[in-house]
């Protein structure tokens, strides 16, 4: 099945570099067919790696897949962990932070003996520059 998913992605590549190789214009928008071939990866690939191997936007891809019904991407959003820690009981004073969101940003950050008020507060400055 591996051998088939990877064939799939391999021949939309193909009809995405030809598109491009074929277009008049360097601003020329995609045909819906592309986007949908895109689309229909989803089930087997993440957005993510869709758009990065076809070399779209990968919002504009999520919203399409989201806005056609793309089961398997709504079920990776409901599929994200969740994690509480509680910081007061914490037993080591040196943990790692990583954080990533919906755009691909990403933060990571060693801590060694910072209060939990510190890392909250890169935790929210983090998420508060992806909503601007």
């Amino acid at each position: 099945m591996k051998h088939h998913r990877e064939s799939n992605m391999e021949n939309i590549l193909r009809q995405f570099t030809k598109w491009r190789a074929e277009k008049r214009s360097k601003r020329a928008r995609i045909p819906e067919e592309l986007w949908q071939s895109a689309i229909e990866l989803t089930p087997d690939y993440s957005i993510h790696r869709v758009s990065r191997a076809l070399h779209l936007n990968h919002t504009a891809l999520k919203q399409r897949a989201l806005s056609a019904g793309s089961k398997n991407e709504l079920k990776k959003e409901a599929g994200c962990t969740f994690i509480e820690v509680d910081v007061d009981k914490a037993s080591t004073a040196e943990c790692i932070v990583e954080l990533e969101d919906g755009t691909g940003a990403k933060m990571k950050m060693h801590i060694k003996e910072a209060t939990a008020g510190h890392v909250f507060a890169a935790c929210r400055a983090f998420w508060q520059q992806g909503s601007r």
